[in-house]
């Protein structure tokens, strides 16, 4: 059988094409795009139209048409639970500045991003039916936790190396002690708050729970 060696020429279009293949798509909403050298900055060069796949035969558990974009566009502040999705957490998070929004609702799972002004809190709070995890994207706090609410002695400084863990049943605050916004996402299982949910302030929040 005869051996044909490669051409540097078709070697170099296969690498091509490949390459692109794996270069993440980005939009007007989606943050800086990546330079030639791997960085992120405000080139757009190796931009690609982001792809938007829609199940129309899928619904959510309110009726609406799912919708499951695989990057982050006009979609990235509405909750697509129950459609598959994947998205730039890190920028959804960042970009984020309400109080808490609901990205996405599941069954048994929900997703939400916060933005905890300066010198403020979540406040003491308690879940008994459900477990928590919190991941620190930006900005600087403390979290509180105990399983009496008069003795929260569990106190551990954050940045954004840090994740939380909060079992059912355990009472816990996160203050902000930075000088900026702190940013965090959020995931309960089951989920924590309806469908949907967006709370520009911590007052809304407030408001909307003690209906």
């Amino acid at each position: 059988m005869k051996f044909t060696k490669p051409s540097i020429k078709n070697l170099l279009k296969k690498f091509t094409q490949d390459t692109e293949a794996n270069v993440p798509c980005f939009n007007k909403d989606s943050g800086p795009s990546p330079t030639k050298n791997g960085s992120t900055g405000n080139s757009r060069e190796n931009e690609r139209p982001c792809r938007d796949f829609r199940t129309d035969s899928n619904q959510n558990s309110n009726g609406a048409q799912g919708r499951a974009p695989d990057c982050r566009g006009d979609d990235s502040n509405k909750d697509l639970g129950n459609a598959p999705y994947a998205f730039d957490i890190a920028g959804a998070t960042a970009s984020n500045d309400t109080y808490r929004t609901a990205l996405w609702t599941g069954k048994h799972l929900q997703l939400t991003v916060m933005s905890i002004p300066v010198g403020e809190e979540t406040g003491i709070e308690m879940h008994n039916d459900l477990d928590q995890f919190i991941r620190i994207e930006s900005g600087s706090g403390r979290v509180e936790m105990g399983r009496l609410k008069s003795n929260m002695n569990y106190k551990v400084p954050l940045d954004s190396r840090y994740a939380i863990l909060i079992p059912a049943g355990t009472y816990h605050n996160i203050i902000n002690t930075g000088r900026v916004p702190l940013k965090l996402y959020s995931i309960y299982t089951p989920k924590g708050h309806p469908f949907g949910t967006v709370d520009k302030t911590k007052s809304d929040a407030e408001k909307r729970e003690n209906r």
